[in-house]
């Protein structure tokens, strides 16, 4: 039985999954451990691609109950058990393998649920099937090409994330050759367009401009420590402090005044 769960109704194993079977029972003999701010999907790819197997091959494998695990938004909506797993096969506390989701952002970024629905400051990945219609990952080139090992970072989903400050490069959501959406589970490599394979640590990116540099060092101070300051204004919980950004945001986007606040 391929399943690392003792449940009773577990299907066997899928055809496709059997490269799977050595990975699924023991510890992994070259496991990875999650990197700072990796994000769950990106510590499955790198784990699969270190052992030699498709990361599809591999999750089936180990989920089978769960469907095509990868064809949903794993990191916003992982089960328990996703957790539980990848923690004991890479010898990784559970702790820090909660921490490689986005519901761990509950609390900082949000006040309540992350999992269910549309969550604000989340960018959406639009899955329809196996294809991606929203550009909700993004990245920074910049890290991709100095990474020893290129992944992809948790702070990338955000929508607060638009500027990568160790580089100063505006962030990319999408292949710059074919435009299509990052997709590094479909991928031959981590860092490379699951299409037309582009080495996306070679795309062109912007430079981030000052203002938009120390809007994200703010935000993401804030997320780190969990309360932030604005002048004289102590937030106390740092997703009161986002939800007074996203006001203003949509007040100078879509209100009645919007067109004169701009220009201010």
């Amino acid at each position: 039985r391929l399943s690392t769960h003792n449940s009773a109704d577990w299907p066997p194993p899928r055809s496709r999954a059997s490269r799977a079977r050595p990975l699924v029972a023991r510890p992994w003999p070259l496991a990875k451990a999650p990197l700072p701010d990796e994000l769950l999907s990106s510590w499955l790819v790198r784990n699969a691609h270190a052992h030699g197997v498709r990361p599809t091959i591999l999750a089936s494998g180990m989920w089978a109950a769960g469907g095509p695990i990868l064809d949903r938004d794993l990191d916003k909506a992982a089960p328990d058990f996703v957790f539980d797993d990848m923690a004991r096969l890479t010898g990784t506390s559970r702790e820090r393998a909660v921490a490689t989701g986005l519901p761990a952002y509950a609390g900082t970024l949000v006040a309540g649920d992350v999992v269910r629905g549309p969550t604000q400051w989340v960018l959406p990945i639009g899955l329809r099937n196996r294809d991606r219609l929203g550009f909700g990952l993004q990245f920074c080139p910049g890290c991709l090409g100095a990474d020893g090992a290129p992944y992809f970072r948790r702070s990338w989903r955000l929508a607060v994330t638009a500027a990568c400050g160790r580089h100063g490069l505006v962030l990319l959501g999408r292949c710059p050759d074919c435009e299509s959406a990052v997709i590094p589970h479909r991928s031959s490599r981590p860092d490379s367009c699951w299409r037309c394979g582009l080495k996306l640590r070679q795309a062109e990116a912007a430079v981030a401009g000052e203002h938009l540099l120390s809007f994200q060092a703010r935000a993401e101070a804030a997320l780190a420590r969990g309360w932030t300051t604005l002048g004289d204004t102590v937030f106390g919980y740092s997703h009161l402090y986002f939800a007074l950004v996203r006001q203003v945001a949509k007040t100078l986007a879509t209100g009645p005044r919007s067109a004169r606040l701009r220009e201010v």
